[in-house]
């Protein structure tokens, strides 16, 4: 799925008289490390850790060295 089909679904969702009750969201990296070593989610929103690295969200490797971590929430506590 393209980012623009994304971007699409989630516009005709937005528009719908459905309600949405839950936002998932799945991010990838794929990216090679050292052994041992692996990568975090952060950002500057509560639910991705404010910036505060014990608060980050670790990625989980796959083969091909593609890390990934989804996440579900509540859709009215995450515009809030």
């Amino acid at each position: 799925m393209s980012d623009c089909e994304v971007l699409e679904d989630f516009q005709a969702e937005k528009n719908s008289t459905k309600k949405i009750e839950s936002l998932h969201v799945k991010f990838q990296l794929q990216k090679e490390c050292h052994f041992g070593e692996h990568f975090l989610l952060i950002g500057d929103h509560p639910i991705i850790g404010s910036w505060n690295l014990s608060k980050a969200i670790p990625m989980n490797w796959s083969d091909g060295h593609l890390w990934s971590v989804e996440l579900v929430r509540n859709w009215n506590k995450f515009r809030a």
